[in-house]
């Protein structure tokens, strides 16, 4: 499993100029998030405390209108990664997160940065 976790962090363009060593090093941290078409990820308004990588699958981050009907900002797809204000401890989601197809994330805890 973390050979696996190690190449999902290799695609992802945010770690993937880390020493090799800095990936070994976390990828044991991380966990492995298996996920449903349409289930809720993360709510807006969580507060952070990870960092999360689309490993396979497709994730939409989005938004609600004032009739409540859901507002998708943006698609990512594997390698992509979400959640940057684990790097500002205690910050609450901006937008919420939801699977769009089956897939996984790998979530690093924000204090393992």
């Amino acid at each position: 499993m973390v050979d696996h976790v190690l190449e999902v962090l290799k695609s992802c363009s945010l770690l993937s100029g880390l020493p090799e060593q800095a990936l070994r090093e976390v990828a044991p941290l991380a966990r492995v998030r298996p996920f449903r078409a349409n289930e809720v990820l993360y709510q807006r308004g969580e507060v952070q405390s990870a960092l999360s990588v689309v490993g396979a699958g497709n994730v939409r981050i989005g938004s609600t209108n004032a009739e409540g009907r859901e507002i998708m900002l943006t698609l990512f797809e594997p390698g992509a990664w979400f959640g940057d204000t684990v790097f500002s401890p205690g910050m609450p989601r901006v937008f919420g997160a939801t699977a769009h197809t089956d897939g996984e994330l790998v979530e690093v805890p924000g204090q393992d940065y």
